[in-house]
This record gives structure tokens, sequence and C-alpha cells, in this order.
């Protein structure tokens, strides 16, 4: 590891995905369901959540509010890290 980024500090703000958690009026909440469980003879344990990508701590990407903006994925990280 670079001597730059052991020197760094990360401050995790993120909010953690729980039933209940506040959403924008309509949109999908944040739910987990176990739908496999090894104390009921699966041989692994295995869930479904159910969000929307609006869920918790996130970034709007521009396409959220721009017709011809960036989606997440064509994104550079770099603009999101900065120094606390």
């Amino acid at each position: 590891m670079s001597s730059y980024r052991s020197k760094r500090r990360i401050w995790d703000i993120s909010q953690v995905l729980r039933p209940g958690l506040p959403v924008w009026p309509g949109d999908t909440e944040f739910s987990f369901e176990r739908t496999w469980r090894m104390d009921e003879g699966s041989p692994v344990n295995v869930g479904r959540m159910t969000m929307s990508t609006h869920s918790g701590t996130h970034a709007d990407a521009p396409l959220h509010y721009a017709e011809d903006g960036l989606d997440a994925a064509s994104m550079e990280l770099d603009p999101y890290i900065g120094t606390c």
C-alpha cells in the first residue's frame, strides 16, 4: 500500500439499510427476507433485498436529473473522494 493511502482516514457516512428507513414519498421501501435457511435444512443461507436505488446513503448520477447526463457506471470515483 502506498504511503499516501496509508496516511488517509476514511469516514464512513453510510446509513444502515433497515426496515423503516426513510424513502422519498411513493418510492420503494427497504425490506429483507431470508429465503433459504440452514436451520430449516438448506445447505446455505440466502436472502432477498428489495429497495430503491435511492435507499440509504447514495450519490445521484447526473442522468438522474439531466437527460444527457452520465449514468453511475460511466462516472469516475475520484470526485467522490476528498479530504475530510
